[in-house]
């Protein structure tokens, strides 16, 4: 493998590292905390340089201080795709009763209920009815491996459009 190919895959791998070793509820949140961080990199791989992209990036008060407002952020802006902003948004989701409730589990019916329409990278396992997705935590794994997998590049593709300050006509 290339240098230039590991460095793409570091964020991937780092985080399969990571995830592999917790408990569920550690999966769920390193989960969230990576697509935060890539989701925030792609931003940022877009926009200007310079401190206006830093305002919006860091601080309490930054409009791109959230997963909610990233995700929603890079949807907006064409930088990631309907299919990867709908399983996000059911991440968070069940991110956010993983972090609010001390008994969360994949076998809450709230969380299952979410888990159970995560379908990113999922196609042909969906296609075949495999039982495997049937196992709410298991279509988490897989489907977030998968987001995580898909957005690893995008930092690279998407600076091929960046943003640049120009003139404009008065």
């Amino acid at each position: 493998m290339s240098e230039f190919e590991q460095e793409h895959l570091r964020p991937f791998l780092d985080y399969l590292s990571v995830s592999n070793k917790e408990s569920d509820r550690g999966k769920v949140l390193v989960t969230l905390a990576q697509l935060d961080e890539m989701l925030g990199a792609i931003l940022k791989s877009f926009c200007v340089d310079g401190a206006a992209t830093d305002e919006l990036m860091n601080g309490a008060n930054a409009p791109f201080n959230s997963v909610y407002n990233k995700t929603n952020a890079a949807l907006a802006l064409g930088l990631i795709t309907d299919a990867e902003y709908r399983d996000a948004t059911l991440m968070r989701r069940i991110r956010n009763e993983f972090a609010h409730s001390i008994n969360a589990s994949f076998s809450d019916q709230s969380i299952q209920s979410k888990a159970m329409l995560l379908e990113f990278g999922l196609g042909y396992l969906i296609e075949r009815s495999d039982p495997i997705l049937q196992d709410p935590r298991t279509r988490f794994l897989l489907s977030s491996t998968a987001l995580i997998s898909a957005l690893c590049n995008r930092t690279h593709y998407v600076a091929d459009d960046k943003r640049k300050l120009r003139d404009w006509p008065t």
